[in-house]
């Protein structure tokens, strides 16, 4: 399911992400977000981050579509 751009922008994110159904029931989006304002090391299209929480971050790529919608981030 698409995260809704109201709450990304609560946590000062722009972009398409997706969690899974599973990943949303069983932790709060919210707190799962937080995980993205923290410092990390660069990341490229196409890597996999533990985000904490169990959960996992693909970040990735779809040509298919626009510019300003083709990078996105998958949690599950």
């Amino acid at each position: 399911m698409q995260i809704p751009e109201a709450t990304l922008h609560k946590h000062y994110l722009s972009g398409e992400f997706f969690i899974t159904a599973e990943a949303a029931q069983a932790h709060d989006v919210d707190e799962v977000l937080r995980w993205f304002n923290g410092p990390h090391e660069p990341v490229t299209v196409g890597d996999t981050r533990d985000i904490g929480h169990g959960l996992k971050a693909y970040f990735g790529y779809d040509d298919s579509k626009p510019m300003r919608k083709a990078l996105f981030v998958r949690i599950y």
